[in-house]
């Protein structure tokens, strides 16, 4: 349910918005009102938090089922699923609309055919607002996301040491001569070896799943913040930096470069999820031979349509 978000997040960013870009970019500048623009601003805003937001619930899902894979975080109904999510918009709302009510401004920017927020002006309400949107947006999530990896590391790192371990143990010997082996978490002492349980392998079966959708995810939020980090460095420079350090190309490819994260998570999951490949080839040989099928029954209807009986007659 939070890959259905993200991926409705990367959906409707160009649905509503990129025409707009196109259409000013053709013609050299904004086309559209100031409220048109404030609208854009927030939409691609708002989309791009929640880009990131859902990828931090995708990321702590995947820390829960690697490292608590018996607690109710690693098993979600579905309503509180939803509730994520719903707090997850609201959340991405909060950060977003400040300039709606004077905490900050929206303006055109780059070359005049976008908008976005003012980074240039160097007011207080300025800075609490570009600086609120880094640390609420950006910062919380990264925050997240960082923990969750981490963890999910150390928890891989301390059950591949644990199980090495498990395979050193050597037998000892009671005094009936008979051998038994320390049982381990995933062993059964039967006469003095260790049988794996069908379970534990069934347990690891789960958590090798796991760690692929996992390093999936992670190399999905690395791109996204590879395509959003030099955005954030020219807004962060034209806070900070030497004034009219920031000119309208500098502005205008970081700008473009993060619009295009949205294009980057299809062609990964496309690319990386073995589910997503097999479930499309199912589709495409369906309909494939769905459509022979048709074309085969109009082809032989129409050849027994043209086909006329022959009639012999003879005269008297």
């Amino acid at each position: 349910m939070f890959t259905i978000n993200l991926c409705l997040s990367d959906f409707i960013s160009p649905l509503l918005t990129y025409h707009m870009f196109v259409y000013s970019s053709y013609m050299g500048i904004w086309q559209f009102s100031y409220n048109m623009c404030v609208f854009y601003a927030i939409c691609q805003g708002f989309c791009g938090l929640m880009s990131i937001a859902s990828l931090a619930a995708i990321a702590f899902e995947r820390y829960a089922r690697v490292t608590m894979p018996q607690s109710k975080w690693a098993h979600m109904s579905a309503k509180r699923r939803l509730a994520i999510i719903a707090f997850l918009w609201l959340y991405c709302a909060m950060v977003t609309t400040p300039p709606l009510y004077g905490l900050g401004k929206y303006v055109a920017a780059g070359f005049l055919n976008t908008c976005c927020f003012d980074y240039i002006d160097r007011s207080l309400s300025t800075r609490i607002f570009i600086l609120g949107l880094f640390a609420l947006g950006l910062g919380v999530p990264m925050c997240v996301i960082i923990y969750c990896y981490v963890g999910i590391g150390l928890h891989v790192s301390r059950t591949n040491r644990n199980r090495n371990i498990s395979r050193t143990v050597p037998p000892s010997s009671s005094s009936e001569g008979t051998a038994f082996c320390v049982e381990q978490a995933t062993g059964l002492i039967v006469g003095g070896s260790v049988v794996i349980e069908q379970g534990a392998k069934r347990r690891q079966r789960v958590l090798d799943k796991e760690l692929k959708i996992a390093r999936l995810t992670l190399l999905i939020i690395s791109v996204f913040v590879a395509a959003w980090v030099p955005y954030g460095t020219v807004a962060l420079l034209g806070q900070y930096g030497p004034i009219g350090i920031v000119t309208p190309w500098m502005a205008m490819l970081p700008s473009v470069c993060a619009k295009s994260s949205t294009l980057y998570n299809p062609i990964l999951y496309a690319y990386k999820d073995v589910r997503l490949q097999r479930g499309i080839r199912k589709y495409v040989l369906q309909h494939s031979s769905a459509q022979n099928e048709k074309s085969v029954s109009a082809s032989a209807t129409a050849a027994q349509s043209v086909r006329e009986p022959i009639v012999l007659t003879t005269e008297i």
